[in-house]
């Protein structure tokens, strides 16, 4: 005889679990869902100014720890 207890618990694990993956699915899609509805959320060109620079900075950075140190040469 199985128990009780035991297979109570399996079944609320298993619902837990399946109500975290509903909420995780919902909020991928919603973060990148196709639909472009009237309640999706625009960047204002202020943001969009904002993050090019940040873009920018991000490379020029890169750029910089990416060049030859002095004395090194570089191999080929």
């Amino acid at each position: 005889m199985a128990d009780t207890s035991k297979s109570g618990i399996v079944i609320v694990l298993s619902i837990l679990g399946a109500m975290t993956l509903i909420m995780c699915g919902y909020a991928i899609h919603r973060l990148i869902g196709l639909d472009m509805g009237p309640d999706r959320m625009h960047r204002s060109n202020e943001q969009e100014d904002y993050m090019r620079e940040v873009r920018w900075r991000n490379r020029a950075h890169l750029q910089w720890e990416a060049r030859p140190r002095r004395g090194e040469r570089e191999r080929v």
